[in-house]
């Protein structure tokens, strides 16, 4: 068997917004999940041979998956962590699936549960949406859940690196399934606590002004340097679609064209998501930026109007 192909189911209604998966019209149970977003298969651990002996290696053993495609290669001792268990803890926790899916030939499985809307901006333009990810790399990395916060008008997903309380959570492999299950409740109460103090967070930034100047003169700058030298022609020409792209945002329908240092920040953080790399494999990229917490400008932008 190949690669396990990208699969991910979506309750949402529509496409989701990294592009990749199934539309249902539903929530739905980890179990029911697991079938539809194509994650139901198992992983087994499987006896690599020496090349010259054509006898079993002692150190390292195949992690496959029951159907028979390579994840990795690991130590004899590695704990495997199946997909049920992240259904398991969803239906433990009581909670419903709204995607799951499978990135990387299977390497990375995931499952995000909907916690419902920040109480603190319910009703208002300001809504965010607050998810649980439930998530495991086999092979590599480890299980883990973390909480994602989703401003609601255009599905920013706010992945910021912000101080405060514990969004992310991992959880060793070699603790047992009853001792996973334990720790994600531990972590649920805490991630609840952290969303508090990002809903703190954000309200500051939405308190705090910030001019369009300072966005011209401060932050874009410092996001997108100005080309020195002998740069192409080429080379500025895609600065100025840059700048020009981010003011298209902050005026256009999403953002609200409101001058504070919130509205600012997520014109940085739609451009990332939505516009950066604007290619036929960008909504990839936005995937996997997402699974690994890698969004550099938005985090860059959050630092610097902070500080404004």
């Amino acid at each position: 068997m190949g690669a396990i192909p990208e699969t991910m189911m979506s309750n949402s209604g529509t496409t989701p917004w990294h592009g990749i998966g199934t539309v249902i019209d539903r929530f739905c149970t980890g179990r029911e999940a697991l079938h539809l977003g194509g994650i139901a298969w198992g992983v087994h651990k499987s006896a690599l041979l020496c090349t010259n002996s054509y006898t079993p290696l002692e150190t390292h053993v195949a992690l496959k998956t029951t159907e028979g495609a390579v994840l990795d290669v690991v130590s004899p001792k590695y704990e495997i962590l199946q997909n049920t268990e992240l259904a398991d803890i969803a239906d433990e926790l009581d909670l419903s699936v709204q995607t799951c899916g499978q990135m990387w030939g299977g390497k990375f499985v995931w499952m995000l549960v909907d916690l419902g809307e920040s109480p603190r901006f319910d009703g208002t333009d300001e809504a965010i949406h607050r998810w649980l990810l439930i998530s495991t790399w086999h092979g590599s990395g480890s299980f883990r859940i973390e909480g994602v916060n989703m401003r609601v008008v255009c599905e920013n997903t706010l992945k910021i690196a912000v101080s405060g309380g514990e969004l992310f959570h991992s959880i060793q492999h070699r603790s047992s399934a009853h001792e996973r299950l334990a720790e994600a409740k531990v972590a649920l109460v805490s991630t609840y606590t952290a969303f508090d103090e990002f809903d703190a967070w954000a309200a500051g930034l939405m308190d705090k002004a910030y001019s369009r100047v300072s966005f011209g003169e401060e932050l874009m700058p410092a996001l997108f340097p100005k080309p020195e030298g002998e740069a192409t022609d080429r080379v500025k020409a895609n600065w100025m679609e840059r700048r020009a792209d981010m003011r298209r945002i902050f005026d256009g329908p999403t953002i609200g064209s409101q001058e504070t240092a919130w509205h600012f920040l997520q014109t940085v953080n739609e451009y990332e998501l939505h516009v950066q790399g604007n290619d036929k494999g960008r909504q990839a990229r936005v995937a996997g930026n997402w699974a690994k917490d890698n969004f550099p400008l938005t985090n860059k932008a959050a630092r610097i109007l902070v500080r404004a």
